[in-house]
């Protein structure tokens, strides 16, 4: 599998990665080789939320693992555009808000 790094946190590394058949998808990989409980909570609470949602735009998770002493999500590829360069091209863009969600319109709209 060819794996490109494509994003870096304090927490994680995201991969975009190919497999044998030239499928793309994404790995995301905790950074820590012991990470803290709290850590791993919240990895595999991010899968279980990511796993039941069905909404056109956010990646769907296809597995979660862990091999040696790495925690691995695997989530589906798509194209599109990372947060940063919408928020640079802000003319094309709408943020609103109520007391529990923040909705942010892209246009055109992406799918």
């Amino acid at each position: 599998m060819e794996e490109q790094l494509i994003y870096e946190s304090a927490r994680s590394k995201i991969f975009l990665a190919k497999d044998d058949e030239d499928r793309l998808s994404i790995l995301k990989i905790l950074n820590n080789d012991y990470p803290t409980p709290r850590d791993v909570a919240q990895f595999n609470n991010e899968f279980s939320i990511t796993q039941q949602l069905n909404i056109p735009g956010i990646r769907r998770v296809l597995s979660a693992q862990k091999s040696d002493i790495k925690h691995t999500l695997c989530l589906e590829w798509f194209d599109g555009i990372t947060m940063a360069e919408a928020f640079k091209n802000k003319q094309n863009m709408c943020v609103c808000w109520n007391s529990t969600y923040i909705y942010i319109y892209i246009w055109p709209c992406p799918f």
